[in-house]
């Protein structure tokens, strides 16, 4: 028996329906998802950018190296003054996009890769919440544990077509 044409309708919508509910179980399209990652990207990347600002700010206030100061190690007070403020703003800038990382849902292609992803970022966390700590403790040298490496598709490992679809992730290479 033929289907009327509001029959056909009705059944067309039930379908779409069907499989609307079946792709939202299987992970996000690869657009969505390298958009969002792009717009972190362009987060993280801000941040960074805010630090070496405040980075050079701070050490624009220093003492000249023809100084007699400047050929002492810096004091804790010195370095606690210059640098905890730009590192606690990293810090801060960059808990919202690493959150949202963990949030994401990849396509199932690049499933394996974001977890490895979210693993490499919890690690980083840990460094910069430790660099963090030794700045406040007055340690200048852990400054340098803030080069944190690539971020999500910015990596060499990334899968090809999510470093191509993240023009803000390529930009941080």
């Amino acid at each position: 028996m033929p289907l009327s044409p509001l029959g056909r309708r009705a059944l067309t919508t039930v379908v779409g329906v069907a499989i609307a509910a079946t792709t939202v179980g299987c992970g996000s399209s690869d657009d969505g998802y390298a958009e969002a990652w792009d717009g972190l990207c362009g987060d993280v990347a801000g941040a960074f950018a805010a630090f070496r600002t405040d980075v050079a700010t701070a050490a624009g206030r220093s003492d000249d190296p023809g100084d007699d100061a400047a050929t002492r190690p810096a004091s804790r007070d010195e370095v606690v003054g210059d640098l905890e403020a730009p590192v606690t703003a990293l810090r801060d800038a960059l808990r919202r996009p690493w959150d949202a990382v963990a949030d994401l849902e990849p396509p199932e292609r690049w499933a394996r890769w974001h977890t490895e992803a979210v693993e490499q970022l919890q690690a980083r966390r840990r460094i910069l919440e430790d660099g963090v700590r030794r700045v406040a403790a007055g340690d200048a040298d852990a400054l340098a544990s803030l080069a944190l490496g690539g971020f999500g598709p910015a990596s060499a490992d990334a899968p090809q077509a999510l470093r191509e679809a993240t023009p803000s992730c390529a930009r941080m290479r």
